[in-house]
């Protein structure tokens, strides 16, 4: 499906994880990206990027270069930011991923969470429609049972709660949008006309 990949400015053929492989991979392949290249490609402003390397919700560029699993988390992070506040969205991340300014001790690269964000909106219809809850757990399931090995004991339960938490938010600023787009097209000047 062609879209914009979510939390992006992207605009690419959205098929799953391999999307994260095949279109934003490919955009280091110089080394690194540059804050206004991060902040083009992602959307998100220059300098709150900035600030949440000052906050330690992203670790410091090296070199003034941003990696792949950074870039990955300034999309996520503008994601969910339609519908979590900010701390909700650390607090999510840590959960899964510990220190946020501090990438040793992540379950999984940001990528690669990205990417399975990727694969579950794909494989459960959810970029295309509303996806109940019951398939959303169940692609889930899905999704991490055939692609993640755990790093430590309960990593894999933390990651589906933090996948299901994550598209469920998506959808819903995504649903919030549609409503604003139907609201808009009324004419609410004009009331209920009772004859």
């Amino acid at each position: 499906m062609i879209g914009i990949l979510p939390g992006s400015t992207l605009e690419a053929d959205i098929v799953g994880a391999e999307t994260v492989r095949r279109v934003i991979r490919p955009l280091f392949a110089a080394g690194g990206l540059t804050l206004s290249q991060t902040a083009a490609v992602s959307g998100a402003e220059p300098h709150d990027i900035q600030n949440w390397v000052k906050r330690g919700f992203l670790t410091k560029p090296v070199g003034r270069m941003y990696s792949c699993d950074q870039l990955c988390r300034v999309i996520m992070i503008r994601m969910l930011r339609e519908s979590l506040q900010l701390e909700r969205i650390t607090d999510l991340l840590r959960y899964i991923n510990g220190h946020l300014d501090d990438e040793s001790d992540d379950a999984l690269p940001d990528s690669e969470l990205y990417g399975y964000l990727l694969e579950i909106l794909v494989r459960s219809g959810a970029l295309t429609g509303v996806c109940d809850p019951a398939r959303l757990a169940a692609v889930t399931d899905e999704v991490v049972s055939s692609c993640y090995t755990e790093k430590y004991d309960g990593a894999a339960d933390r990651l589906r709660l933090v996948l299901r938490v994550t598209v469920t938010a998506w959808l819903s600023a995504r649903i919030r949008r549609d409503a604003e787009t139907l609201i808009a097209s009324m004419d609410l000047t004009k009331g209920a006309s009772h004859v």
